[in-house]
């Protein structure tokens, strides 16, 4: 049986968990190897994770510093022996057959990546079925799906979709900014050659915490949001130029946006944020203009 590493980064999630690591635990598909990477937590979230190790062979914790989310995938994926790769964020948990869900059409398919839906979960109940792209099995090219995945019409959130470990070689999440996952899913689509298949299915239980980082509306989020987009642009100029001019339009609507908050007095970032937004448009200015 392949093997499936799941990285998990944890950071003073206490509440949740247990839950989340259940979930892993009791998945249908066995053959898991669960690394959880405690990423400086002051609350009891260090002891579950370290309970935990003791109760279940296939998982294995880190305790770190604290260095953000993405620090913690980094060093997961550097962990990672598995065939492939899934995520899972702390706070949320899996439909027990999730990976079997996922690893099966990833067989049929012979595809790179496969994905699910998942259900949007607020004040512990289920609200509505999001990320769910297509009505039906759905298998899209390589060229197709990072055409989606650049212009937005797939939602780059990582922990809906089981990857073959290949089409992470060479790419790290950007340490010290949040909305990550935009700065990389395009490169990992980018390395999908066989392509990305989708189900209906909702696998995953995401839960909507208004009290999260990524959905913090400050200026230094605006401007990750900003940077991400950047990133893309940048990649579509030299390598995919029918999505350019949306991912343009993306970088450049945050970073007014983060330029607005900052005329507003909202100084929870560095100067140098600015700057980096005022050049990019500064060089861009021609194609800005053109918007």
């Amino acid at each position: 049986m392949d093997l499936i590493s799941v990285i998990v980064p944890v950071f003073n999630v206490e509440k949740y968990l247990e839950r989340c690591i259940e979930s892993i635990t009791n998945q249908t598909y066995k053959n898991l190897e669960i690394i959880l990477v405690d990423d400086g937590s002051t609350d009891r979230s260090s002891r579950i994770c370290d309970h935990y190790v003791g109760r279940d062979e296939r998982i294995q914790v880190v305790h770190t510093h604290n260095h953000g989310l993405s620090a913690a995938r980094n060093l997961g994926m550097s962990m990672a022996k598995g065939t492939y790769f899934a995520f899972v964020d702390s706070d949320d948990w899996l439909q027990e057959d999730c990976y079997e869900v996922l690893l099966s059409l990833l067989r049929e398919s012979g595809t790179d990546i496969a994905a699910g839906s998942a259900n949007v979960i607020e004040d512990e109940k289920k609200t509505r079925v999001q990320f769910q792209y297509f009505k039906e099995k759905t298998i899209l090219s390589h060229e197709d799906a990072l055409y989606k995945v650049l212009i937005d019409q797939i939602g780059s959130q990582v922990w809906f979709k089981l990857y073959r470990r290949e089409v992470w070689n060479g790419i790290i999440f950007p340490e010290g900014y949040t909305y990550e996952d935009i700065a990389v899913m395009h490169l990992v689509f980018g390395n999908a050659e066989n392509g990305i298949s989708f189900t209906e299915q909702p696998i995953y239980n995401y839960r909507h915490n208004s009290d999260g980082i990524s959905l913090s509306k400050n200026l230094r989020n605006t401007y990750c949001i900003h940077y991400a987009f950047k990133q893309r642009y940048h990649y579509t100029v030299k390598l995919f130029p029918a999505a350019a001019e949306k991912c343009l339009e993306n970088a450049v609507t945050y970073g007014l946006g983060a330029v607005g908050l900052s005329l507003r007095g909202d100084w929870e970032t560095r100067e140098q944020d600015i700057r980096d937004v005022n050049d990019f448009l500064r060089k861009n200015r021609k194609e800005v203009m053109k918007l």
